[in-house]
């Protein structure tokens, strides 16, 4: 069977080869009844080729015999220049072409080239470009390939914050399980009679932090330990909820500004409760700072079921333009934008304004910055 007319297409087939360390071009063309093998050697400038015969190859090479055309043979030398199953090696000034044959009765089958020219100054111009291309596009590769593992550290980044999402959500689930639980039980005592004048229904299901019966015990005795107070009751309305109001200065004033016997209270992102109460209103400045005298102030551990009363003579609370109002100074001190700080900027200290603590940041367990995860504010009522 004769080979197909060579085409346009099909007339040359070339491979970039890299062998020992070396450089080549092997490129495959036929006639109608040959087959060229022309390699070039990059490094060298030098260029072997050889012109066979369908009865020459096959008569030194049986393999081929399964071949019916030089067309035929072509493309199975191609096929394994493709696959990189091939060696060259110099002898005197011949080239040894040898393909690595996947046959079981034939394992190679070897070519010898003749020497015939130095590549021309053009060619090698011309390769030396498209080495040059071929550099431009490795690098190219290269920084995709970096690009892609960026992509990949940007994916497990997300992963991960999905990840802390779903467990901050998982958190907020048990807790909201709880107060369910909590909330269950109160009804039930109601209904049996069983519970004191603590506070209303209401409030408890707005708190997200006053979530138990003993914490509310615990605010009310606090707040009605004084002699003028004996007697009284208290009611407690919710004003202000970081979480549902915002937790910038201007959106706790806006809620919060002149409003009179106040009770602040915070959850720390490690679960500690603790926070502050005082008969006196908290007064936004535009500028400046002004601090409070109120004898019947304190603050409170939650925890620790403790309070500590503000020092006689001393001030009680303070109120500037750059952050939340503070139990002075610095007891309890509150930054602006609380919830959504990366840092632990808001922080408690021991500083001789409040009596009562028995060691450095007692509030916090010990420790002198938090981050808020949850602040409340409430209005307290008495009333016979």
């Amino acid at each position: 069977m004769d080979a197909p007319s060579p085409g346009k297409d099909m007339q040359e087939k070339k491979f970039n080869l890299v062998l020992n360390g070396k450089n080549y071009n092997l490129i495959f063309s036929y006639t109608k009844n040959d087959l060229i093998i022309k390699c070039e050697d990059l490094d060298e400038k030098e260029i072997y080729s050889q012109s066979l015969s369908y009865e020459t190859i096959t008569k030194d090479n049986r393999y081929f015999l399964m071949c019916e055309t030089i067309f035929d043979i072509m493309n199975e030398l191609s096929d394994l220049a493709s696959d990189n199953k091939v060696s060259i090696s110099k002898n005197t000034s011949n080239l040894i072409v040898n393909f690595q044959l996947s046959s079981h009765k034939f394992k190679e089958a070897i070519f010898t080239l003749f020497y015939k020219e130095k590549m021309k100054v053009d060619e090698i111009g011309i390769l030396n470009k498209r080495i040059e291309e071929h550099k431009k596009e490795i690098e190219e590769h290269k920084k995709e390939i970096e690009e892609h593992k960026k992509e990949i550290k940007d994916q497990k980044k997300e992963i991960e914050e999905h990840k802390k999402e779903i467990e901050e959500q998982k958190k907020e689930i048990e807790y909201l399980k709880q107060r369910l639980i909590n909330i269950e039980k109160w009804k039930n005592e109601i209904i049996e009679n069983k519970t004191t004048n603590i506070i209303k229904e209401n409030i408890i299901i707005d708190s997200k932090i006053i979530t138990q019966k003993e914490q509310i015990n615990f605010i009310e005795k606090s707040i009605l330990r004084s002699e003028m107070l004996k007697g009284k009751k208290i009611t407690f309305n919710l004003i202000y909820q970081a979480s549902r109001d915002g937790d910038s200065i201007q959106n706790f004033y806006d809620k919060c500004n002149g409003i009179a016997h106040v009770l602040l209270i915070l959850r720390t992102d490690k679960s500690f409760i603790f926070g502050g109460y005082t008969d006196l209103a908290f007064i936004f400045h535009s500028s400046g700072a002004t601090e409070y005298q109120d004898n019947n102030a304190f603050v409170f551990s939650m925890d620790k079921k403790k309070i500590y009363p503000v020092k006689k003579g001393r001030k009680s609370t303070r109120c500037c333009y750059c952050c939340c109002p503070q139990f002075s100074q610095n007891t309890i001190h509150i930054e602006d934008k609380f919830l959504n700080r990366s840092d632990n900027s808001c922080c408690t200290a021991n500083e001789g304004y409040y009596d009562g603590f028995s060691r450095d940041y007692e509030l916090n367990d010990g420790v002198e910055t938090f981050k808020i995860s949850e602040l409340e504010v409430f209005q307290i009522s008495f009333f016979n």
